[in-house]
């Protein structure tokens, strides 16, 4: 590496990125094997291949000044590159990791590998949907959209290059969005899976039947087994009455009652004698709710 000036990185997402060349490591490229490393199979591999842009995370920033003097070295042109942020723990904490098996701070398994959000019951749509959505926005406050119109409108320069937050709640949200855009035929190929590995054999007619009941109400196909698997049990028990009630009903509170205060019109005062007087009306000036919320008081007009 040389050891004066600096080395500058055009980042796509974060612009130009400055090295100090008196700060940076000769790294190993060789083997005693005479293998090479990753920093020199990588470079000769992507030249090879005619590599035009390369798309990694932002830990391999420390080693781009590394590559782009390689590719100086061997007189080629680097390709374009872009660091792209890293996915967050959803408690904000830490990487995502594949190899550690984290919990969220209420004790639930965080997904990681694709095969664990297939058993979990999530659309791939939506998946798609929800990755697509950290760290980089479809614009026209939309949340909701196909990799068919994300293709035109994706550019690097509108990733967010801070790391996003893995928010599984947003993932369910999406799951039963994308439940209400299927073809109604095609939910409930979909719904048969999860329902046999229940157990259950499943009628493809009833199954059918249920869909529109169901299609509003699913947030991952799992949940179909919940819903309707004692449509096709051998035996059905009905659940205890208290069970479908999930709390003490509590009638509503009754609306305030109304007092009409009835103020006499100065007309009627007057130091004539009662007897003598002639009938005045009196006129309702503002009312107060009652008993106790005297103080909002309200003119009539």
């Amino acid at each position: 590496m040389p050891l004066e000036g600096e080395t500058v990185i055009d980042d796509l997402i974060r612009g130009p990125i400055r090295f100090q060349n008196d700060q940076l490591q000769d790294l190993v490229l060789l083997k005693s094997d005479g293998y090479p490393t990753y920093h020199l199979a990588n470079v000769v591999d992507d030249h090879f291949m005619h590599i035009s842009h390369i798309l990694r995370a932002d830990e391999w920033i420390p080693t781009a000044p590394v590559h782009w003097q390689l590719y100086r070295a061997f007189g080629w042109e680097m390709p374009r590159i872009a660091h792209l942020p890293v996915i967050l723990n959803p408690n904000g904490k830490g990487k995502l990791s594949k190899r550690t098996q984290a919990f969220d701070e209420e004790g639930q398994q965080i997904l990681v590998q694709l095969r664990e959000f297939r058993e979990a019951g999530h659309l791939p749509e939506a998946l798609v949907n929800f990755l697509t959505n950290i760290g980089w926005s479809f614009g026209d406050d939309r949340e909701v959209f196909s990799v068919e119109e994300t293709i035109p409108r994706f550019t690097l320069d509108r990733i967010n290059p801070a790391g996003g937050r893995f928010p599984y709640e947003k993932l369910e949200w999406l799951d039963g969005q994308w439940m209400q855009r299927l073809d109604p035929d095609d939910l409930a190929r979909r719904l048969r899976r999860p329902l046999e590995d229940a157990g259950y054999e499943v009628n493809m007619g009833v199954l059918r039947r249920m869909i529109p009941l169901l299609q509003p109400r699913l947030k991952t196909l799992n949940d179909v087994v919940e819903w309707v698997g004692f449509l096709f049990a051998e035996t059905f028990t009905p659940p205890e009455p208290a069970a479908l009630i999930p709390g003490r009903w509590t009638p509503p509170r009754p609306a305030p009652r109304l007092r009409l205060r009835m103020t006499r019109s100065p007309r009627c005062r007057s130091s004539t004698p009662a007897r003598k007087r002639r009938p005045c009306a009196s006129s309702p000036t503002r009312w107060a709710s009652s008993p106790a919320s005297s103080s909002a008081r309200y003119a009539w007009p």
